[in-house]
């Protein structure tokens, strides 16, 4: 009787006295909404073997109303819901992971995906993500230690005289700013706004060798083989006098980059204007 209950509040019967005599009873058939009752698709179709009305399989009617789907609907996405609550709830950790990093890694997106599908992940799925986040985070940690290592033994740099040229021709309305100097080395202020602001880029030849900290730890670049260390504090400790030089040696101003052609430019190594823009 309970199962008769359940179908008959489905079913809109057009006679109950049909179920006195134990006759087949004749449901109301509710029109698709999304082919009006045509089974037909009507949208456009590209490619497509078939014509049949994806909502209602090609029938065009429903056996229920428009409301009891609806209910039905709604409380397979509440069953659903709780079921990937209970999930994310019993595995924080590898869920956040996954969260946190679908944004470079596919298989974290296709677990989430199927989470999200099914409200859980496969066994097996979950086994080899638990191996993923273990390697994931063992790297990273020993990356860090590395990192750490390598600020502890880093060489410390004096960059005042530095930052207050860049200051002075900022001041000056000299947004890009950029100082040359040493062996063909360029210093650049890292972008205010990014991650890495009060910091300096330093490149020889325009290839990146590393950034001196806002405390002035030269951290060289991954990879980085070239010693710049001599440079770059001989530049420091008197930036004025290394711009200066760099010009007459190399007949290229050490603040704009561009070749000094004027006389008294080359004989004092900068130009005027450059000179008077960053307090040189």
């Amino acid at each position: 009787m309970e199962d008769f209950g359940k179908w008959l509040e489905g079913a809109e019967v057009k006679d109950l006295s049909v179920l006195a005599s134990g006759r087949k009873t004749e449901t109301v058939k509710h029109p698709c909404s999304r082919c009006h009752g045509t089974g037909k698709y009507l949208g456009v179709r590209v490619h497509m073997a078939e014509s049949k009305c994806f909502a209602c399989k090609g029938t065009g009617f429903f056996k229920t109303s428009a409301a009891v789907r609806a209910k039905g609907k709604a409380s397979r996405a509440n069953a659903k819901a709780k079921k990937i609550a209970a999930f994310t709830e019993a595995n924080k950790e590898l869920v956040k992971f996954l969260r946190d990093n679908t944004s470079w890694n596919d298989f974290a997106r296709s677990l989430l995906a199927s989470l999200d599908t099914k409200g859980e992940i496969h066994p097996n799925g979950l086994a080899a993500a638990e191996r993923m986040m273990a390697k994931t985070l063992a790297t990273r940690a020993k990356k860090a230690a590395e990192k750490a290592n390598a600020e502890a033994s880093a060489p410390v740099v004096d960059l005042t005289k530095i930052h207050d040229l860049f200051a002075t021709a900022l001041a000056n309305g000299k947004n890009r700013r950029a100082l040359l100097g040493g062996d063909n080395m360029k210093i650049t202020p890292a972008p205010e706004r990014g991650k890495n602001a009060g910091f300096l880029y330093v490149k020889v030849d325009g290839e990146y060798c590393g950034k001196v900290t806002p405390d002035g730890k030269y951290m060289a670049g991954w990879g980085n083989k070239v010693d710049v260390t001599e440079d770059l504090m001989k530049i420091a400790a008197d930036p004025a006098k290394e711009a200066r030089l760099y010009g007459m040696r190399t007949g290229t101003c050490a603040c704009c980059g561009r070749e000094l052609t004027d006389p008294k430019s080359i004989e004092a190594g900068i130009g005027p204007i450059c000179a008077s823009n960053w307090g040189l």
